[in-house]
């Protein structure tokens, strides 16, 4: 979907959901970048302990983390979210050097990547939880 195309489906969700429109996209955010680093194959951890999210733009480089349970790159999402508001941007990254070819099947653990995967699964990500949030 072109960009500008996104933009103004955003529009169209925010006006549909209005206050809600916020908690939606956090709730449907936290829920794509958990399901990416659940994705991610395990050896060591690292792979997991480098998903970052940040509000605005991309995060620069890498972390030094072992994280094989994803616990501590969930927690970090968690407080990322926080500073999010209707218009800003959200990124879901991982800088290491190794990720392109985890995500294009160099593990057998993800043999369809993580990301494309999940990136696919937006739309009903974000229906299931509205969904959710109108009852």
């Amino acid at each position: 979907m072109a960009q500008g195309n996104f933009r103004l489906s955003l529009r169209t969700f925010e006006k549909r959901f209005g206050e809600k429109a916020e908690a939606i996209v956090r709730a449907a955010a936290l829920d794509m970048f958990g399901t990416i680093v659940q994705r991610t194959p395990v050896d060591t951890g690292r792979a997991r302990g480098n998903w970052q999210l940040t509000i605005g733009q991309p995060a620069a480089g890498t972390q030094d983390r072992i994280d094989p349970q994803g616990a501590l790159a969930a927690a970090t999402a968690l407080g990322g979210l926080a500073s999010f508001r209707p218009g800003a941007s959200i990124f879901i990254v991982n800088n290491l050097p190794y990720i392109i070819r985890l995500e294009y099947g160099s593990s057998g653990q993800a043999p369809g990547g993580m990301v494309r995967i999940t990136a696919r699964e937006w739309r009903a990500k974000v229906a299931r939880v509205a969904q959710g949030m109108r009852r």
